[in-house]
């Protein structure tokens, strides 16, 4: 199996070279295609399936008469989804289920399924839909469309627009990577309000081809070829079984008017120059479905990878041990493991010291011929400030003293009120809302969520690290005290005190340390009329979580 997996791939990665040599940048010949074969694409309108243009921009965005209902096209897909559904135990009677809705024809094929299966299973189904607010009006026309669907269904829609063009100016991230990272923050603050909903997506097989594909091409192990999970940090996808023709289909058959995304026909995104040149052409090339193969040893990889995961984790308590917040592992313990578990039992470290967000296989490479082969006293320092140091007997993983690659920030940063902030420096991405009523903080939720009194506060507010002579009265108490000592009271790893969030507003006035304690100052009363929420999120937690 292994070679035979191989084999595969070294194929399509010879294929995928020489088709990457004579793409146009542009992209044109592929649009040719699509209207030599009358699929009939509008940009930032209404897809029908026909091509009947103005009668479908008449329709306005809702579903409308004219094409012939074909319920066995749409059964097929009901019943696969179904059966996907159960075959990975995605959803349990009683659960609650947010489902993104972009308005495309694989998140309006996804609503519709599971509307029409709820009863059957049982659920609760709400929407939720993103504006990233990169196509001005037709962004905008899609949150209305959205809306419009939703209200057909009786369904319940949460919406937000984010702005992500200013996002990627402060964070430095791709507009693919920014978005997705807003995206997914937004759907799980929505599922976490609504009592620890799960969420659907709409992504399918071709999704998982693309991904897959994009993901050798960086050079990934198994757990990277193993693409999209059907069930991941609370995520399902349901769609995972069907193809984007299969979709559409159902869409037709259902007169499901769905509008397509014109940013989506563009090369400039790694994805899409994957979708719309290098799968149509190795499919061509191999004479075959080639996005069928690939998920199928996706698949495979993700039953391999999990095996292995799962006997890592089951020498862990053999291998390494904690100490002061560093995680030591065994250097002749660790000699004696399989190439896979070692690459493994790495990964495993690093997801528990600091994510696995910047790390390349080189990294873990490099990790293992450090405990292998390199010399008693060397050090290691991996992105992000992860400290590895190798002992005589153990190699130990951690913060070790103020990490000079790790610095504080001195100087405040403004927050937006309300909207998303960007604080590279401190790996954090700050979110702060405004509300009439007290909003519910869930239980797991309560170390990086606070509520304020918005009127008690000066603004602007700001965040930053922490500064000599700080001072502030923690909630419950009379008295100031200094946040140095409140840091080492509570316990608080010296390296990680240079690096604790202080907000304060205008006036100069601290009124939390974030992720610990909030101040008397700021504090709510049965007075307070609007409320200031403010979250932190770890900048590693979204990739993640996708």
């Amino acid at each position: 199996m292994i070679f035979s997996l191989s084999s595969l791939f070294q194929n399509i990665v010879v294929h995928i070279k020489f088709i990457i040599s004579w793409i146009p940048e542009n992209g044109e010949f592929y649009r040719g295609k699509q209207e030599q074969e009358g699929n009939g694409f509008l940009l930032g309108e209404i897809y029908s399936g026909k091509k009947e243009a103005q009668a479908v921009k008449q329709q306005d965005g809702k579903q409308g008469a004219g094409m012939p209902r074909n319920n066995h096209q749409a059964d097929v897909l009901l019943g696969q989804v179904r059966q996907y559904i159960q075959q990975h135990s995605l959803l349990q009677p009683g659960d609650r289920v947010i489902v993104g809705c972009s308005g495309g024809a694989d998140s309006l094929a996804l609503l519709d399924i599971l509307h029409r299966l709820r009863d059957e299973l049982a659920i609760e189904m709400a929407a939720a839909h993103v504006d990233h607010m990169f196509r001005g009006e037709e962004s905008a026309a899609d949150a209305r469309f959205v809306a419009d669907i939703c209200r057909e269904y009786g369904l319940v829609c949460y919406q937000t627009a984010i702005d992500v063009p200013a996002y990627i100016r402060t964070s430095g991230l791709s507009a693919e990577d920014a978005a997705r990272q807003l995206r997914y923050r937004y759907l799980h603050q929505v599922a976490s309000r609504w009592g620890g909903a799960k969420i659907a997506t709409g992504h399918h097989a071709d999704d998982q081809a693309e991904t897959v594909l994009m993901h050798l091409l960086r050079g990934a192990g198994s757990q990277g070829l193993s693409g999209i999970r059907p069930l991941a940090a609370g995520i399902i996808r349901p769609l995972l079984a069907a193809n984007r023709c299969r979709i559409e289909e159902y869409c037709r058959s259902r007169q499901l008017f769905w509008r397509t995304d014109s940013s989506n026909l563009k090369t400039d995104y790694r994805r899409n120059r994957i979708r719309l040149s290098i799968m149509p052409q190795l499919t061509d090339l191999m004479q075959a479905d080639v996005a069928r193969q690939i998920c199928r040893s996706a698949e495979i990889l993700a039953g391999e990878s999990d095996f292995i995961r799962k006997q890592a984790e089951g020498l862990w308590p053999h291998l390494v041990q904690e100490e002061d917040d560093v995680l030591l592992l065994d250097i002749n313990r660790f000699h004696d493991l399989h190439p896979a578990l070692k690459r493994q039992v790495i990964r495993l470290i690093l997801e528990k010291k600091r994510g696995l967000t910047g790390i390349s296989f080189d990294h873990v490479e490099v990790l293992i011929q450090m405990v292998d082969c390199w010399q008693v006293g060397t050090n290691y320092i991996l992105p992000g400030g992860l400290r590895v140091k190798k002992d005589y007997r153990q190699v130990g993983f951690g913060y070790v003293g103020q990490d000079s690659t790790k610095p504080g920030l001195t100087i405040g940063i403004a927050i937006k009120v309300p909207g998303m902030t960007s604080v590279s420096q401190l790996g954090l991405t700050v979110c702060s809302e405004l509300h009439r009523e007290e909003p519910a903080v869930p239980k797991t939720d309560r170390m990086n969520t606070a509520v304020f009194d918005l009127q008690a506060l000066t603004l602007p507010v700001y965040i930053r690290t922490r500064l000599p002579g700080d001072r502030f009265t923690p909630l419950g108490m009379s008295g100031s005290k200094k946040v140095k000592d409140f840091l080492i009271d509570a316990k608080i790893p010296s390296n990680k005190r240079d690096r604790a969030p202080v907000f304060y507003d205008a006036t100069g006035r601290i009124f939390w340390l974030g992720g610990m304690r909030t101040s008397e100052y700021g504090k709510i009363t049965a007075a307070t009329r609007e409320f200031l929420h403010i979250s932190l999120h770890d900048a590693q937690e979204d990739d993640e979580r996708q």
